[in-house]
């Protein structure tokens, strides 16, 4: 069998339809641990197929399992789990050998995540784990996940795309290529038919400039795609569709389809995520003429708030019909999720609101600029005053003249920059999402 190649078996217990490998040895080694339902273990480890048997274990048998971030340096880290609580695991092995598994499950018990931290400390969000299933199962079926294909599964397990992907596989019988790091020669294997990225990932696949035979699926999430490399992998030979989700929904609540593969690849499409997933509700709080407005979330995997949080706002309600605030800006076109950035974020200028992502977008298709962000800045006259902050793609920058009327053939006077400046990079997290707030 192939190195990190996880097959799962028929036969899971309780709702999970399948078993991941190592399931049963992951649930002796919880019980030799002395753990039960409601107990705590505070897990600091890399990806390995032993924490992939871990996950579903800690589901089977109603553990509080929190995940710290691993890539993390090691004092921080160490601060993240001391917060937990709980007891903190031993070592993982690599692996865990496979045994006897029940048929049924223990009730209670939850995923704790840490949140990625890009507005403020990272917060642990609480997910209980019959929610945790309900939502991986309506991602996989939207997905189509399937017993005849095999996914790339290269996100940290202990993000929530990382996790979610990993448990849709247990109820969808999904084959896995598990890896700690992206590699680019794992999606030019001919039996890998789909991955799930983060746009870094995507940007290294494009430069590479190999075709891709066998038309893998490459669901995109963490942070906006610029339509660029989007056609540019499209070209290649990828079927590249957007999502959109949260920590605090267990990852995806929606996500581009089949049905809209030659859509995806629009000039339009950078902030369109697709349809919600079925189960799925979203409303806008106080949307404006153009009818956006912050997007509020309910469905399936809803959070029950933030563990050891006192300060939370209505949003860390452990209701799972209540709405959760999510803090995006963003609207609904024919069906589909726009998500225009944070609503924090949207500059204000002369009266007029400005979402940041859609001057990057435009920013990005000049061929001078690699990379850049938005910000406002307060300004006497105006309010707030346009910013860009970019990374040049060449030695020598573009001129500001040249990529203010590079904007204004595309965007309207108030979205153009007033203010330039030019960074040797910008600030983002491991899984590619800009650190804006380091930026003012």
């Amino acid at each position: 069998m192939t190195a990190g190649l996880l097959v799962p078996q028929r036969g899971g217990p309780g709702p999970w339809a399948w078993r991941l490998p190592g399931l049963g040895g992951a649930l002796a080694w919880l019980q030799q641990l002395g753990l039960g339902p409601g107990d705590r273990l505070t897990v600091t480890a890399s990806t390995s197929p032993a924490l992939v048997a871990l996950l579903q274990a800690a589901a089977v048998a109603g553990i509080e399992l929190v995940l710290t971030h691993a890539r993390l340096p090691p004092a921080l880290s160490a601060q993240q789990a001391a917060a937990a609580g709980g007891r903190l695991a031993p070592a993982l092995p690599s692996a865990f050998p496979e045994g006897p598994c029940p048929t049924d499950i223990r009730p209670g018990g939850a995923l704790l995540l840490h949140t990625s931290g890009t507005t403020g400390p990272a917060r642990r969000v609480r997910l209980p784990w019959d929610r945790v299933h309900a939502a991986c199962a309506a991602a996989a079926a939207h997905l189509k996940m399937q017993e005849r294909e095999t996914w790339l599964a290269c996100l940290p397990l202990d993000h929530a795309g990382g996790a979610a992907l990993v448990l849709r596989a247990a109820c969808a019988g999904t084959p896995m290529l598990l890896r700690e790091r992206f590699t680019l020669e794992d999606v030019y294997l001919p039996w890998v038919q789909a991955a799930s990225l983060v746009p870094t990932l995507l940007h290294r696949l494009v430069a590479a400039q190999r075709p891709l035979p066998q038309r893998p699926r490459f669901i995109i999430g963490g942070a906006p795609l610029d339509n660029m490399p989007r056609r540019a992998a499209s070209a290649l030979g990828a079927r590249v569709r957007t999502t959109y989700g949260l920590t605090e929904t267990c990852a995806m609540v929606a996500c581009q389809t089949a049905e809209n593969d030659r859509e995806n690849s629009s000039e339009n499409s950078s902030d369109n995520c697709g349809p919600l997933i079925p189960g799925w509700e979203l409303r806008l709080d106080q949307p404006d003429s153009l009818g956006r407005g912050r997007i509020q979330l309910r469905g399936p995997g809803r959070c029950a708030g933030y563990d050891g949080d006192a300060t939370a706002d209505a949003s860390a309600s452990a209701d799972p019909q209540s709405w959760l605030h999510t803090g995006d800006w963003g609207r609904m076109d024919a069906g589909r999720i726009q998500v225009l950035g944070r609503a924090d974020e949207v500059i204000i200028s002369g009266g007029e609101k400005i979402a940041p992502s859609v001057v990057e977008a435009i920013l990005l298709r000049h061929p001078a600029v690699r990379d850049v962000a938005v910000i406002g800045e307060p300004d006497a006259e105006w309010g707030q005053r346009v910013v860009a902050i970019a990374v040049a793609a060449e030695a020598t920058p573009a001129s500001e003249s040249e990529l203010t009327a590079w904007c204004r053939d595309s965007l309207a006077p108030h979205q153009v920059p007033r203010a330039w400046r030019w960074v040797a990079s910008l600030p983002r997290n491991d899984l590619g999402k800009l650190q804006r707030q380091h930026l003012r």
